[in-house]
């Protein structure tokens, strides 16, 4: 093979391996069920309330599959009541009324294309004014 061919291949390949990664469609990657909002927000919550907190995540749930843990100040843990929301991206846990403190919400999601999720959501209770 000649040296002006051979150059000319090299070259071209240098060209033709960028124009690739730009121009090559992209294909979303599958991804875990990510919390995108909640109810809590990030004020204290008020002490000695029960309350109802919404999580909505950027995926699909498989709902029954979906578990909710309060952790404690004390790292104590309690099992949370869940039911699902009024589509399948949102949960809904019932907190009991809790005394001042940091605490956490761990929660396991497992999204509809099969991801597992285990996460926190800490929050405070503040003393009541």
């Amino acid at each position: 093979m000649s040296r002006l061919l051979r150059s000319i291949r090299l070259g071209s390949s240098a060209v033709l391996i960028p124009f690739v990664l730009v121009v090559s469609p992209i294909r979303p990657v599958l991804a875990h069920a990510v919390l995108v909002e909640n109810s809590i927000g990030d004020k204290p919550v008020p002490a000695n309330t029960a309350l109802t907190v919404t999580f909505r995540f950027n995926a699909a749930l498989e709902q029954s599959f979906f578990r909710a843990t309060l952790i404690g100040p004390g790292k104590e843990r309690h099992a949370l009541e869940t039911m699902p929301g009024k589509d399948k991206t949102e949960e809904i846990i019932k907190l009991p009324p809790l005394v001042p403190g940091k605490y956490a919400i761990g929660y396991t999601a497992l999204a509809a294309d099969s991801h597992l999720t285990d996460s926190l959501l800490r929050f405070t209770v503040a003393a009541p004014q």
